[in-house]
């Protein structure tokens, strides 16, 4: 994200909606695994 500059993540097209940025890691997981990982954290 650091070397992400928004204005370049679509065209211009003089309205900009629904404009999204996947910063995944590429490694799925799911919402049970994320949950369980979140309670042993806290």
């Amino acid at each position: 994200m650091e070397n992400v500059d928004f204005k370049d993540t679509y065209h211009d097209s003089g309205d900009v909606r629904n404009t999204h940025i996947n910063i995944g890691t590429g490694e799925d997981i799911s919402i049970v695994q994320l949950a369980i990982m979140i309670k042993e954290i806290v």
